[in-house]
């Protein structure tokens, strides 16, 4: 039978009672159980099940208590996989793959991998030991013909058993190899350290070889024999460096020293070393040397530590193409062997600008290996008691602006020996200008 809901009552219960429940209607009263099955009461047959109209809906009933919680479903199958996420650094156990063409490297297998693969830029993120020397490339596939190393904060060190002969090198096998293949690419390396295992066990830390625009800024050199040692490196700028504990030299620009390289030819001219440090370890042969170069500027620098044999050895090794160079805003606070300056010109001209020495010194040590290089000498603040200067032979013109002492004063110069050639001007109290033999409007004055 059907049942019109329009006037019932619902009633709900788990099962049918043995009676009808005192308030239940006869006939009106609707008993729902937990089946979803619908009786009603009719005298005096009792309980009789109802369909209920099909779309019916009847009022909402009583709120049921909660039952109690069924066991877990199994598991579903698994869906289809998501698009990959951007690719992280690589871990310390495999093979460091790249985000484009830069590469995250944590150990010597991975830095090896991102050189041969001529990375745009290698991230250091760790300390990294060396057991053989790395080598550089040749040349790039680049757009950007070089590499950018950060070291970021870190250290590549010699952790081989005895010594390398160079840490980082990047070597020429000759000169035509150097100039045609090798000479357009530059290295960017900043911000940590290169270290040897010892002063005389490391040779060099970094070997550089045929670059054009290199940039070593930030990067700190200890323990080797050389520091940094620059060959065939035009227009190389070293800068922030602090050098600690190397036996011979710490900074040097170069020519190169493979088949068929020359004095006109593989030079390192128009380089750059600037607010660089030398604790000088004693002994050693120069804090900065300037080996066969044209243009360099050595500047807002400071040597110091122990006594070396000069601060800064500038050699022009008599090139004709050797013409100029600047050392200015330079600090000498140690004693120096043989002198704090020594320069070795051919013809041209250089400039020794605002330098401090705090130690008697031969503050500077000139001499002609060709024709008369003129050296202008300007703006030295202080001289100490003992300090002198030196000069070679008749060729050397020297010419002075601006002086804490008196150049005419023969005791001021090694063995009383002054300069052939010389001109003062300065301003004391009054300017005046002195000199070997003055011109003035085609008259000579003594």
């Amino acid at each position: 039978m059907q049942y019109n809901l329009e006037q019932a009552r619902l009633w709900f219960n788990n099962s049918l009672p043995s009676t009808r429940p005192n308030g239940f209607q006869v006939n009106r009263d609707l008993m729902i159980l937990d089946d979803n099955t619908s009786y009603v009461w009719q005298d005096p047959q009792g309980w009789i099940k109802v369909v209920l109209p099909f779309g019916a809906t009847g009022p909402q009933g009583p709120l049921g208590n909660t039952g109690l919680t069924g066991p877990q479903g199994m598991q579903g199958e698994t869906g289809p996989q998501g698009p990959p996420g951007p690719q992280g650094p690589a871990g310390s156990g495999g093979g460091s793959i790249p985000t484009g063409k830069t590469y995250y490297v944590t150990n010597e297998t991975e830095l090896r991998n991102a050189v041969t693969a001529n990375a745009a830029k290698i991230y250091v993120v760790q300390d990294i030991g060396l057991t053989q020397s790395l080598n550089l490339p040749k040349t790039s596939p680049n757009r950007f013909k070089g590499m950018v190393i950060d070291l970021c904060g870190n250290t590549i060190f010699d952790n081989s058993a005895n010594g390398l002969t160079y840490l980082i090198g990047r070597k020429p096998a000759d000169q035509n190899e150097a100039l045609n293949v090798m000479q357009s690419w530059a290295l960017i390396m900043m911000n940590g350290a290169l270290q040897g295992k010892s002063a005389t066990q490391t040779g060099t830390l970094l070997d550089l070889g045929a670059t054009y625009n290199s940039r070593i800024e930030g990067v700190n050199v200890i323990n080797a024999k050389v520091g940094i040692h620059i060959k065939f490196g035009l227009m190389t700028t070293i800068r922030n460096s602090l050098s600690n504990s190397i036996s011979e030299q710490s900074y040097v620009l170069d020519n190169g020293d493979w088949a068929g390289a020359g004095l006109s030819n593989a030079q390192s001219n128009h380089s750059l070393i600037e607010q660089v440090r030398v604790f000088n370890r004693g002994g050693n042969f120069s804090a900065i040397s300037v080996i066969g170069a044209s243009g360099v500027i050595i500047r807002q620098s400071i040597s110091e530590g122990g006594d070396p044999q000069h601060h800064v050895f500038w050699d022009s090794k008599g090139a004709t193409v050797v013409k100029d160079g600047k050392i200015e805003g330079f600090h000498i606070e140690s004693k120096s062997t043989v002198a704090g300056i020594k320069v070795k010109l051919a013809s041209g001209y250089m400039t020794i600008s605002d330098v401090y020495s705090q130690y008697d010194n031969v503050l500077i040590d000139a001499e002609s290996v060709l024709g008369y290089p003129h050296l202008y000498v300007k703006n030295i603040p202080w001289f100490t008691g003992g300090s002198k200067l030196k000069t070679l032979g008749t060729s050397v013109i020297w010419n002075f602006e601006e002086l804490y002492f008196d150049p005419t004063d023969a005791s001021k110069w090694v063995g009383n020996v002054k300069p052939f050639y010389w001109s003062w001007k300065d301003m004391r109290q009054s300017p005046f200008w002195k000199g070997n033999s003055i011109q003035i409007n085609s008259q000579t004055f003594q």
